[in-house]
């Protein structure tokens, strides 16, 4: 049970300056009549003094997540909005355009994809290069993805329209589950949101917004660090195996170089 500290306003009052006394009993105003010089009675209230570490741990469990999500969906919105509406002047359609890689190979995968996903063509894809394997072809880039999947809950044609939106929910992701990761390492929570949101908007973030698929494995990464603490302080064997499940099913090429990590972090950490 929570306890608090209490000092006197004036008069006389139940409990000694200092005195520690229930929770319960702090969530009441105690009032205690006091006299004056002219013999009137006056109320007395005793005042909270300034022992607010369990209250900065009440302030609700979702209270620091719900702020990193917020703080990095304004960030990411900051970012993004400049390209889309300059495109949106330009040509009158709001799609974020960026350049490379990204105008010339990500747009048209995500709406080929779609169409596809839409289609129920799992097998043979004629139309990539002189015909090629649906899913060999396209498991690097996007298939592993859930941002992509929640994409084809929309037609095809809004995948350019939709590529920003998606954007900013993996730079929120990336930043909730380094928050998640983060917060077990610091007494003050508002660290561990400083901390995801500079993993979330690093200039590996930034700069590779050409390479789209690049994002999840980093919204995901985290993953891999949590289930890896729960296993060795806590034996939790369950939660490493499904935060490995989940970042190999998300990109097997880029699996490869976070299996390395893990093992350098095993032995350093």
């Amino acid at each position: 049970m929570n306890a608090y500290s209490f000092r006197p306003c004036g008069g006389d009052f139940p409990f000694a300056a200092g005195t520690r006394i229930p929770a319960a009993a702090a969530a009441r105003r105690i009032d205690k009549p006091a006299k004056t010089a002219k013999g009137d009675e006056q109320p007395v209230t005793l005042t909270p003094t300034v022992e607010y570490e369990s209250l900065r741990d009440d302030k609700s469990t979702f209270y620091y997540y719900k702020k990193t999500l917020l703080i990095s969906l304004i960030l990411s919105f900051l970012i993004l909005a400049p390209f889309v509406i300059v495109e949106w002047i330009k040509t009158g359609s709001p799609v974020f355009l960026y350049y490379g890689d990204y105008n010339v190979q990500q747009i048209p995968f995500y709406e080929h994809c779609v169409r596809m996903v839409h289609e129920g063509n799992f097998g043979w894809d004629w139309l990539t290069d002189l015909g090629s394997n649906f899913i060999g072809s396209y498991s690097y880039y996007l298939l592993g993805s859930p941002f992509f999947w929640l994409m084809c809950l929309f037609p095809a044609s809004w995948a350019p329209y939709l590529m920003a939106p998606i954007y900013m929910l993996k730079f929120a992701t990336a930043a909730v589950i380094a928050y998640a990761y983060l917060k077990r390492f610091v007494k003050n929570k508002d660290y561990a949101v400083i901390g995801a949101l500079l993993y979330a908007f690093s200039g590996f973030q930034i700069y590779n917004i050409f390479f789209n698929q690049f994002h999840e494995v980093v919204a995901f990464f985290p993953l891999l660090l949590i289930g890896m603490e729960e296993l060795v302080q806590n034996n939790r064997r369950g939660q490493f195996a499904l935060a490995v499940a989940i970042n190999c099913m998300m990109n097997y090429f880029m699996f490869a170089g976070q299996v390395a990590f893990c093992i350098m972090y095993f032995m350093f950490r």
